[in-house]
């Protein structure tokens, strides 16, 4: 956590720039929308805010995942990384968490400021309260994922595109509704990794009420699950072929 804060302050610039970019890309879809006449207001864009900075945490989470075993191996590393008796998963959980809460305080924080002074839409704090905990089964999804894609990294080395791909699918269900599709699509992407966290987040945050069902609650502890699993083989797989002594 104090390693992050230290390079934070030294390379202030680059993360001004990135909440602007960010900030960049809500606009131009939000402007261009109502250019177009579409009618983009009230809950709409609480629902898009919502969705777009639930997109960035997935962001932050797949990401720095990987990129965490992707730099330790670059630099030569890892194999001390597995020195440590917590087990690799346990040290990717606490610098997840760690980087999570920094990235909260120096861009979702200052990101959503903007989007609401830009977009005059206010959340309640009743609905912010409402909305915590199917947060945190958001983010316990998305982590399952980035458990697989961590696992890929230890033997494939570069997912980049993989990565791009997921990111491009999570940013469309950021803004369109799960429920404006076909039952039967839906119901498939629903059953995708935090896909169907996806509009139940947006509803409990403009609305102020959530409900829950086995599936809400079961999804993000089954992809954690796999992602777990699936991660000890990959893990499995790197060591019995020497994967993890060079990059």
């Amino acid at each position: 956590m104090k390693r992050s804060f230290i390079l934070l302050r030294r390379y202030f610039f680059s993360t001004l720039v990135g909440i602007l970019f960010f900030y960049g890309i809500f606009m131009a879809i939000y402007l261009g929308a109502r250019l177009t006449g579409g009618n983009i207001k009230g809950t709409i864009v609480g629902e898009w805010i919502v969705g777009y900075l639930a997109w960035f945490y997935i962001l932050s989470v797949l990401s720095m995942a990987s990129e965490h075993i992707k730099e330790e191996a670059t630099l030569g590393t890892l194999e001390q990384v597995y020195l440590n008796s917590r087990g690799l998963i346990r040290v990717l959980t606490v610098r997840t968490i760690a980087d999570l809460c920094r990235n909260t305080l120096t861009d979702i924080i200052p990101l959503s400021f903007l989007l609401i002074l830009s977009t005059s839409y206010v959340f309640s704090a009743k609905a912010i309260l409402t909305a915590l905990p199917i947060f945190i089964l958001f983010l316990i999804g998305a982590y399952g994922l980035a458990l697989i894609l961590s696992g890929a990294v230890l033997v494939f080395k570069r997912i980049g595109t993989l990565v791009t791909l997921f990111q491009i699918l999570f940013l469309g269900a950021a803004f369109a509704p799960l429920s404006k599709l076909p039952i039967r699509v839906g119901s498939i992407i629903s059953a995708l990794p935090v896909m169907g966290s996806f509009d139940i987040l947006k509803k409990a945050m403009t609305s102020g009420t959530v409900e829950y069902n086995t599936f809400t609650i079961l999804n993000p502890l089954m992809y954690l699950t796999i992602g777990i699993i699936c991660f000890n083989l990959l893990e499995k797989v790197a060591k019995n072929h020497g994967l993890l002594s060079h990059y």
